[in-house]
């Protein structure tokens, strides 16, 4: 079925018109239906802005619009029908959406799709947009594969994290009161450790937790989860949880007429660890003729329960916790995952995961979701199915990760990492939409922290972006090719400063025909694929500072008999690679252990190396900190450069450390190679700069005596180059044709980062020509 062509009437772009949906209201399961509405964007009424995935093109459903069939895919029906039902649960209450329909706007039936200069038109708009919206809706899917459970993490890591900055807060009242002469700040925050001096993980048997009385177990010497077991073994056996009695809620200090809302989170407690469930509970039904609803009922918990790893009989009601006691639960299930229950063997963390693969739903990849939570003004709502969070419960529950992420019990939950860099790309660009990314310098930020992200249009990995920075004044043009605006991009760019800047952002792998000097944008790199990390601010191995881009004392400059894919630079070779070590790359999962490895080949290296053909420096206090400095390229994880003169002692503390992360379930052995692990404490502050500015390069010496670390693609026989208009050093690779050069990658090379090796060479440049391979 093709979308009628009558459905669209032209838009006018000087007036700056969109169309809005006005979708009907109706929880049943009848056919969508809504229509359309043409205003500007200065005129529109108030309305709400989605962002979703589109999903697969190829699974399609049709939908009425103004009484005409139109086809969508498949997750936006599946949003449709969440945002016309009339209730829906905002943090966990009840909330009722008013009228008769809800006015949207949605892209793929707000703009006409057939038509490209329509989409150019309306892509310039998107940020005005979503900007203008009342609230802005993020549709992650439906409540399948423990979305629910995933959902209630996410409140839980964020309770943690309210709750740990409240003592924070509190101790330092405190010592604004006078009740406390000082505090640990360093041990509050950038240890992460909870009051008393402790990591929650090893803090957790404080955890209070009523029983079915409502009041906590005071069983002495014994946490309350030994408490409950204890209590089950002397009853002859765990209590049959399927009974009335103990599914009932607990009064505590309730009234026995008071209900929890249907659809709350209920937590069981087993002989081992807690457990999350959720019973969802029935939402009110929009019917006919109704002035007035009333949430129906939920039904029994555990009837409802999809955990098929859960024994009932195990099960207790665990009645109210309070918001201090929940913040610790994800940290007892931690530890059960590491085998630190009663028969010390190890349990799956479902509710992690449940987490985990929420963050690993499509929508969190999507280059233009970017905009869409950066751009907005009002709430932006995170909904799974009907159950919805505000965007800052996940920004806490983000801070919760990467405040324990480094800890052993994390290891096996490597990827939350990667989930909470998702959360934290948007939350720091809507933090930053004020202006100061609108410059080339900010672009380049942008495109650099968006690598990993996805398109269906490979030319929207720039034009999503292009909201942050209208004042460089590209247009988007959908008639153009991938290929023709990459290029174009940084050709502009040159043009426009002077500066070789957009090349730092890789150039390999690549999928389309693009010359070795043009990135390829339209490849969703994972951010551990290619490093682009540098501390470029502070570098300038052409003379330049950073600071200076738009006017440097010796620029790159566009040469008009340049062709399409050929660009000519100024520069001079300075160096070749004498000995190149081997790349390192790692898994997260593998990353720690293999820290040892190649620091220990490189080490090797450079021994070999240096007792060989720079006898003078072997074993020298001046090698060793040109060494440690290299492989971090001077700059910690943050990209603060130089590094810490402290961070060479960092090194050799790490490299004597035996830690290590085994299974206590299985029998005593030698720790192996891949169970070491990075201790906690400040040398670890070395090992995260070695992952941001280390990982998949490789070391290397040159012939003159200079240590580096550049692209994994170098080969002996390369040119290190100093091009003006270049902050780092570059490789390059002759090619067969005459004065032509293949660009391979910016390096860095100790000791000529700030210009120094222009007073090695004579100053009058050569020209040489980069042309795609």
């Amino acid at each position: 079925m093709e979308n009628p062509s009558s459905l669209y009437q032209p838009l006018d772009a000087r007036k700056k018109e969109i169309r809005l949906l006005q979708l009907a209201l109706n929880d049943g399961h009848d056919e969508i239906i809504c229509r359309l509405l043409t205003t500007t964007v200065e005129a529109a009424p108030p309305y709400e802005a989605l962002s979703y995935t589109w999903g697969s093109a190829n699974d399609r459903v049709p939908i009425l619009v103004n009484g005409q069939a139109l086809e969508v895919t498949r997750n936006l029906h599946q949003a449709l029908v969440t945002l016309r039902r009339k209730y829906t649960r905002r943090n966990g209450e009840l909330h009722t959406t008013t009228g008769f329909t809800r006015t949207l706007w949605i892209d793929a039936i707000c703009i006409n799709q057939d038509s490209l200069s329509e989409r150019s038109s309306q892509v310039r708009l998107m940020w005005t947009i979503y900007n203008r919206a009342e609230e802005v809706v993020v549709y992650l899917g439906d409540e399948e594969e423990d979305g629910m459970i995933g959902m209630e993490m996410a409140r839980l890591l964020d309770l943690h994290f309210e709750v740990e900055n409240k003592k924070m807060i509190d101790a330092i009242q405190r010592i604004l009161d006078g009740q406390d002469s000082e505090i640990d700040m360093e041990s509050s925050s950038d240890d992460a450790q909870a009051a008393g001096g402790r990591n929650p993980i090893d803090a957790i048997g404080d955890l209070n937790l009523a029983d079915d009385s409502g009041e906590p177990s005071q069983s002495p010497g014994l946490s309350p989860i030994a408490a409950i077991a204890e209590s089950n073994e002397m009853e002859g056996g765990s209590r049959d949880a399927t009974n009335d009695t103990a599914l009932s809620h607990p009064t505590n200090s309730a009234s026995a007429d008071e209900k929890p809302p249907s659809g709350n989170m209920n937590m069981f407690m087993m002989t081992k660890r807690p457990i999350i469930t959720v019973a969802p509970g029935r939402l009110p039904r929009l019917e006919d003729g109704d002035q007035e609803f009333e949430a129906a009922p939920g039904p029994n918990p555990l009837q409802v329960v999809d955990r098929p790893d859960l024994q009932h009989d195990n099960l207790e009601p665990m009645g109210p916790v309070a918001p201090e006691d929940q913040s610790k639960i994800p940290f007892y299930m931690l530890l059960a995952m590491h085998g630190n229950s009663w028969d010390g063997a190890g349990e799956d963390p479902a509710e992690w995961l449940a987490f985990q693969k929420l963050l690993e739903r499509p929508w969190w990849r999507r280059v233009w979701v970017i905009q869409e939570v950066a751009a907005a003004s009002g709430q932006v709502w995170v909904a799974c199915g009907q159950h919805w969070l505000r965007w800052e419960t996940f920004l806490g529950a983000a801070h919760t990760i990467d405040k324990y992420k480094n800890h052993p019990f994390f290891q096996q939950l490597n990827r939350f990492g990667d989930g909470a860099k998702w959360i934290h790309d948007k939350s720091l660009l809507k933090a930053r939409k004020d202006g100061r990314l609108d410059s080339w310098g900010g672009l380049l930020n942008i495109i650099y922290q968006t690598r990993a992200y996805e398109a269906t249009d490979p030319r929207d990995k720039i034009f999503a972006l292009l909201g942050f920075t209208p004042s460089i004044g590209i247009i988007p043009d959908y008639e153009q090719t991938p290929e023709q605006i990459f290029e174009s991009l940084v050709r502009k760019s040159i043009q426009d400063t002077g500066c070789l800047m957009l090349p730092f952002c890789g150039r390999k792998p690549k999928r389309l025909p693009l010359p070795s000097w043009v990135p390829d944008f339209s490849l969703s790199l994972p951010p551990d694929a290619y490093n682009m990390n540098c501390p470029m601010g502070f570098f300038g191995a052409d003379g330049n500072n950073w600071q200076n881009v738009g006017v440097p004392t010796a620029m790159c400059t566009l040469d008009d008999d340049d062709k399409p894919g050929e660009l000519r630079i100024r520069g001079f070779s300075y160096d070749k690679p004498l000995v190149l070590g081997p790349t390192w790359q790692a898994e997260s999962k593998d990353r720690q252990w293999k820290f040892f490895k190649i620091i220990e080949q490189y080490t090797k290296l450079l021994d070999e190396t240096d007792k060989i053909h720079f006898p003078e420096l072997h074993k020298t206090f001046y090698r060793n900190e040109c060494f440690w400095r290299t492989l971090i390229w001077n700059a910690n994880a943050a990209d603060r450069y130089p590094a810490p003169a402290n961070f060479g002692a960092y090194l050799s503390e790490l490299l004597a450390s035996n830690e290590a992360l085994v299974n206590m379930s299985l029998p005593a052995h030698r720790v192996r190679e891949d169970e070491r692990i990075i201790p906690a404490g400040k040398a670890s502050a070395y090992y995260e700069a070695f992952v941001s500015q280390g990982l998949n390069r490789r070391f290397f010496i040159t012939e003159k005596g200079h240590l580096g670390s550049g692209p994994p693609e170098m080969q002996l026989g390369d040119v290190i180059c100093v091009a003006f208009g270049f902050k780092t050093p570059v490789i390059l690779r002759e090619l067969e044709e005459d004065s032509k050069y293949e660009l391979v990658g910016h390096a860095y090379v100790h000791g000529i980062m700030h210009g120094e090796a222009l007073g090695s060479v004579d100053l009058e440049a050569k020209t040489g020509m980069l042309d795609a391979p």
